[in-house]
């Protein structure tokens, strides 16, 4: 039977920074993909003269993205955001307001005065001394409703497309939770935290888009790879493992002394042999927001709002039927023609699961909708959507549990390691930082 020292299950964007670190240990590995292509979620598309991402629209970069970019040679091709994407806008009272972080934000009409005291407040409220609590109850309790109404919840739609009342502070914002419990309070925190040196965080794509990237970290060991690879299982075998999968048909047995798993929470229930039936039925529970994005492009000279920004997001009570959107080509000019501005419009999440049954009614909804937003009395030149029904992980309150379990999984089984997007966070950076971490520390 064929033996490899270590096998990688899943070739988004955490199996393949993990590949590429064990690349370039020089372990001996083996990648398996299920689909015929690597990447994951992100993905780029080029229609003609347009170019639009059916997953993340960027990268935030950190310093482990900027080192892969580095290891790669991407340089040349890094394409990085203007000014202007620091102009973030809500849309509040039937208008788009401009909500830039920090204290000019109480001048916009978007809080009440009695959001000014809730900020002069929060240094004395008390930590809770609960082992998790919802977004929600923790702004709430923190600061106000109304701050968490229209300022967290379009927020929390922007990065998991999920309900602030479900989802835990604890698993998704991670640094906010460190805050309250090492400095008892946010700004008490971010006043101590103001000194620190800190890495220029700014918006990237690449020529070609995102899976520029991705394809670049898949091409130095496209040897070492095995696409249309379905993993049945992997079970412990003397001191490693033996994982078995279809590939193009044909079953398959590898043994192997470690294994990287990067798929899903369900992939994952379903494939370890070895994990808790509990744990197994609490993995199969993880509910995972459904996502349609729309793309829509219009000559500039047909719109009436100025689109000088990232783009903007909808509080949950405006009652809007899409969550927010992203001017695409102002960000990254290259993805549409100059003339012309191309828009990614979110639809779905959390609160709308309708959407997977009812796309193209949506679509439809959301294009007038976001026709009116911006001001605009024509039709696009270009659309599309593209509906992807489990698209974002969603961190309940007690998720923290669930990566407890997993953490025990991995110490009664040396040489497995379980990773992907519901273990390190959702963000591409989160996935980087995650897995070059696990690489450089177990092997």
């Amino acid at each position: 039977m064929e033996k490899v020292d270590t096998i990688v299950l899943g070739a988004g964007i955490s199996g393949l920074t993990a590949a590429h670190y064990l690349h370039k240990k020089g372990v001996d590995f083996l990648l398996l993909e299920s689909s015929n292509r690597a990447g994951g979620v992100i993905q780029t598309a080029k229609t003609g003269r347009y170019q639009v991402e059916k997953g993340p629209n960027s990268i935030m970069l950190n310093e482990n993205v900027q080192a892969l970019i580095d290891d790669l040679g991407l340089g040349d091709k890094v394409l990085t955001a203007p000014d202007v994407e620091k102009n973030r806008y809500l849309y509040f009272k039937g208008k788009l307001t401009p909500a830039k972080p920090g204290p000019g934000i109480l001048k916009t009409g978007l809080l009440p005065f009695a959001s000014v005291m809730a900020f002069l407040r929060e240094p004395f409220v008390k930590p809770t001394t609960k082992d998790d609590e919802s977004i929600a109850d923790f702004f709430t309790r923190r600061l106000n409703k109304d701050i968490l109404e229209n300022l967290i919840n379009p927020m929390v739609s922007g990065v998991y497309a999920g309900d602030p009342a479900k989802l835990s502070l604890r698993s998704t914002f991670k640094k906010l939770y460190a805050m309250e419990q090492e400095h008892g309070s946010l700004i008490k925190a971010a006043i101590k935290k103001r000194k620190e040196k800190k890495f220029k965080r700014i918006l990237t794509s690449f020529q070609g888009g995102l899976s520029t990237f991705t394809n670049s970290l898949a091409h130095p060991f496209k040897e070492k790879t095995a696409y249309n690879s379905t993993v049945i299982s992997v079970t412990r075998e003397g001191e490693g493992y033996r994982v078995s999968f279809d590939r193009e048909g044909k079953r398959t047995a590898i043994i192997c002394r470690q294994v990287i798993s990067t798929v899903s929470t369900k992939a994952t229930a379903d494939i370890f042999t070895g994990l808790a039936e509990a744990v197994k039925d609490e993995l199969r529970q993880v509910f995972y927001a459904p996502m349609l994005l729309l793309y829509l492009a219009y000559h500039k000279n047909d719109m009436g709002f100025d689109p000088d920004g990232f783009g903007f997001l909808i509080p949950q009570k405006e009652n809007m039927p899409f969550l927010g959107a992203i001017w695409s080509s102002a960000l990254f000019p290259q993805v549409a023609p100059a003339n012309q501005l191309l828009s990614t419009v979110f639809v779905g999440g959390a609160n709308n699961t309708a959407v997977t049954e009812q796309a193209a009614t949506q679509a439809t909804e959301a294009e007038n909708s976001f026709a009116g937003v911006m001001d605009i009395r024509a039709r696009p030149e270009f659309r599309e959507f593209y509906l992807k029904k489990e698209a974002i992980p969603q961190f309940h309150v007690g998720y923290y549990k669930i990566q407890q379990a997993i953490d025990a999984f991995e110490q009664a089984n040396p040489g497995l390691y379980i990773s992907g997007n519901w273990r390190s966070g959702v963000a591409i950076g989160d996935c980087v930082d995650y897995n070059k971490e696990l690489v450089l520390k177990k092997f």
